[in-house]
């Protein structure tokens, strides 16, 4: 493991926690989950982007974030009662997350391959 610690990364690193803790927050004292997911998945964008070692692996470990959110957080507001009824569109969001996942799995097997 080959990990480049410059000032650089270390910055980006320490932004992405302030960055993400400080959306969490506002999001929790406002009730709002869109502004604490936002929070949390900037800052995982920013510390990922400058601790991935492999490059290559970026775009699939993020489709398979959002993949799991997209079919994770429709349900949590479901069984939450933030959402009435469990709608086509609550459902097409859970297959678009599941595509993503299956999407990032292919990818991953063909770098792997080569």
């Amino acid at each position: 493991m080959n990990i480049n610690y410059n000032l650089k990364n270390i910055i980006f690193i320490i932004l992405g926690i302030i960055i993400g803790v400080t959306l969490f927050i506002l999001g929790n004292k406002d009730d709002s989950p869109g502004l604490s997911f936002i929070g949390i998945f900037l800052s995982f964008l920013i510390i990922l982007k400058q601790i991935l070692i492999q490059k290559k692996y970026y775009i699939s470990i993020v489709l398979i974030f959002l993949g799991f959110i997209l079919t994770i957080f429709p349900l949590v507001l479901f069984l939450d009662k933030e959402i009435n009824s469990y709608s086509i569109n609550m459902f097409l969001i859970n297959i678009i997350g599941i595509s993503f996942i299956i999407l990032a799995i292919k990818k991953i097997k063909k770098l792997k391959t080569y």
